[in-house]
């Protein structure tokens, strides 16, 4: 088995899969060789490989401000009520966003599960893009 990439007309990656036959084919053909274009695939690893590096980059910088927050409250602002309300709010802030984050990857999750799987049922269009009009209406 072997992987290379043409870069020439477009980026493409191929998996070649070499097979020797037992004996010569009527032909004369002592090999077979199959080629797959698996650049989809690559590409797909590739955006999972940058999802979970910039999840991660996002999920820590909140947890990282709430954890230097708690130190502050513990330390330097343990008896400043001005100081505990500003980094209790900070605290508020990140935990808030660290929760849509984690709603946002849950989600992402569950449309990735279903992504194979048809809706059951019907939908009302109409309504539905009643309720898209209003939501995008000034």
């Amino acid at each position: 088995m072997v992987e290379f990439d043409i870069d020439f007309p477009a980026n493409t990656s191929i998996n070649a899969q070499i097979q020797a036959l037992s004996a010569p084919a009527a032909d004369g053909s002592v090999v077979v060789v199959s080629l797959f274009d698996v650049t989809e695939i690559k590409q797909v690893q590739k955006m999972r490989t940058d999802f979970v590096a910039n999840a991660s980059h996002e999920l820590r910088t909140p947890l990282a401000i709430i954890s230097g927050s708690i130190k502050t409250l513990q330390g330097p602002a343990l008896r400043d009520e001005e100081t505990q309300k500003k980094v209790l709010g900070m605290m508020e802030h990140h935990s808030t966003r660290m929760t849509r984050l984690i709603k946002d990857l849950l989600s992402l999750s569950r449309i990735e599960l279903n992504a194979n799987t048809f809706p059951a049922g019907n939908a009302d269009i109409s309504a539905i893009l009643t309720r898209v009009t209003e939501n995008l209406s000034p």
